[in-house]
């Protein structure tokens, strides 16, 4: 009779996910190169076990819902976006699961990052036209 005992499935599930880290390890490198830089291999390695550990806290129990949790929490530059009232709203919902959870960060974020894109296209133009009329 084979007895899988509590430490030997954690150690089991840790072997899995050890793939998955990396690789997410890679993606963060390889796409936000800077936010990498700031909190090193190790503080990004922790950064992605968080996150694991929030999914696991909001239903998100599969890896393709952990990658856009964690490319949520990248993408604005915010490790505890979850804390906010829009994304804590969607999270917390009983009414939903993980798939659509994310589907509904995802479409937030999109908004947040082409609002940001508009300021900075706002800023740049206002700056350029008060250089222009500064000139002679």
């Amino acid at each position: 009779m084979l007895i899988i005992r509590n430490k030997q499935m954690e150690a089991m599930g840790a072997a899995r996910a050890a793939p998955f880290i990396q690789e997410m390890l890679s993606r963060i490198r390889q796409r936000w190169p800077q936010q990498y830089d700031h909190l090193g291999e190790e503080g990004a390695r922790q950064s992605v076990l968080a996150a694991i550990t929030a999914g696991e806290r909001y239903g998100l129990d599969e890896p393709e819902q952990l990658v856009s949790y964690i490319t949520a929490m990248y993408t604005l530059d915010d490790h505890d976006f979850d804390q906010s009232p829009w994304a804590s709203e969607i999270l917390e919902s009983a009414k939903m699961d993980g798939g659509l959870k994310m589907i509904c960060i995802e479409d937030v974020v999109e908004q947040k990052v082409e609002e940001a894109e508009q300021e900075a296209e706002s800023r740049r133009e206002a700056e350029e036209s008060l250089q222009a009329a500064e000139q002679p």
